[in-house]
């Protein structure tokens, strides 16, 4: 049976701007008894923005920088980026909360130090559209065979289904897409499918693209910590649903439906909610 692994790098990496708790010293090469303090500053024109919106900040050192570990959730998660030496780089950042958003900032100079900093962002709702829920009708061999360990007739061979909602952002390294939300496992699957998110806060800017799969929740291959999973949908020409927001931001629609070969594809409805 074919089946394809896709692989979800979860990098909820942000930037910004701040000061340091502790200051490390390095000598100064021409005079050992001169200390030269390693400082980091992170500048941005804009201090308060809305969901999704792209930001620019400018990160720059007195010392050569060998990386900056950059990270939106007390480091929880955290992208890493390679400076080789050198003493500044321009980084985008952008936020999907609500609120006060911290970033913090590791980084680690040529000479072995380290300094942590912080920065706090104020994020408005802007004018986004929220993903209240999602249904899913159908998909490929939805009452066929997915775990081959278990005889025909056990409902254990069904699969055990997921949805992952990605989105593309800056805030990623490379601009990957990323994973925005990703949903309950429902177990041994044969019927349609709903969520509902309606209380999870699910925004997206308006010149975003959301990619939306269903996953087959399949222990031994997938791991749900490291957002390795089986895509359900298969037909012939591995895409997924597409969801451009900008298509649909005069219509507003409040659910929208995509289809691909019912037979052997997918057949998956979002609903939605317009913020004004």
């Amino acid at each position: 049976m074919l089946k394809k692994t896709l692989l979800y790098f979860v990098l909820l990496a942000f930037f910004s701007c701040s000061s340091t708790d502790e200051e490390p010293v390095v000598m100064n090469n021409n005079d050992d008894e001169t200390p030269i303090v390693p400082n980091v500053s992170l500048i941005s024109d804009i201090g308060s923005i809305v969901i999704d919106e792209e930001v620019m900040v400018m990160l720059s050192s007195n010392l050569p920088i060998e990386t900056v570990e950059v990270s939106s959730n007390n480091f929880e998660t955290s992208s890493i980026f390679n400076l080789a030496g050198n003493t500044e780089r321009e980084i985008c950042i952008s936020f999907r909360e609500i609120g006060n958003n911290n970033v913090s900032t590791r980084t680690q100079f040529t000479s072995g130090e380290t300094i942590v900093s912080s920065l706090n962002f104020n994020v408005s709702i802007g004018t986004p559209v929220k993903i209240n829920g999602i249904r899913v009708y159908s998909f490929f061999n939805i009452n066929e065979t997915w775990d081959n360990e278990y005889n025909e007739g056990d409902p254990n061979r069904l699969a055990d289904v997921l949805v992952l909602l990605g989105k593309e952002d800056c805030s990623y390294q490379g601009g990957n897409a990323s994973i925005l939300h990703l949903t309950s496992i429902v177990e041994n699957v044969s019927e349609e499918l709903f969520w509902d998110l309606s209380s999870l806060n699910i925004y997206v800017g308006i010149d975003k693209e959301v990619r939306i799969d269903v996953l087959d929740d399949d222990p031994g291959v997938v791991n749900y910590d490291e957002g390795i999973f089986v895509s359900v949908i298969e037909d012939g020409t591995n895409n997924v649903p597409v969801f451009n927001v900008s298509d649909y931001s005069s219509e507003r629609p409040e659910s929208i439906r995509f289809t691909e070969n019912q037979e052997n594809g997918y057949d998956i409805e979002i609903y939605l909610e317009w913020i004004e």
